[in-house]
């Protein structure tokens, strides 16, 4: 699958990644569009604990595409809210991909489709993430940009 992939501070490409694999209590999340935020600036600046090589991103909205063992579910439609990261004992990172894996906690998250409109400016495809930094970094009208792999 292809992924952001950083191998160091503002070293990144968009190049093929093995798919993650849902380990037990695990699901794999099939991204459909993550957002773009200053966070992101600050870890490809080498900020906030970053460590490399890494996968970025944490606001991601997607479909349960396979589960590990323990978990039943399938197809479900999920969406991790930025602000939810703080209250729960879970990770998101390594949203800019096309799949990620991550705890079943997500549970609590389930729910129907997530609308944007209003605070996506910009959309982007994977491979112009370096546009998305770009428009992020530099126009100040630009609040919020998203990928769709």
């Amino acid at each position: 699958m292809k992924a952001v992939l950083y191998e160091a501070p503002k070293t990144w490409s968009v190049t093929d990644v093995p798919t993650p694999q849902p380990g037990p209590g695990q699901v794999r999340v099939k991204v459909a569009q993550v957002g773009v935020c200053g966070t992101d600036l600050h870890i490809h600046d080498g900020e906030f604990g970053a460590v490399f090589p890494l996968i970025p991103g944490h606001e991601l909205v997607g479909v349960v595409d396979a589960v590990g063992e323990g978990v039943t579910r399938e197809d479900d439609i999920v969406r991790f809210h930025p602000f939810d990261v703080f209250r729960r004992e879970i990770t998101i990172r390594g949203s800019f991909a096309e799949m990620t894996s991550f705890g079943a906690a997500i549970d609590a998250l389930r729910g129907g489709r997530v609308r944007t409109d209003g605070i996506i400016t910009h959309r982007f495809a994977l491979d112009d993430y370096g546009r998305a930094l770009d428009a992020l970094r530099n126009d100040p009208t630009v609040h919020k940009v998203v990928i769709a792999p």
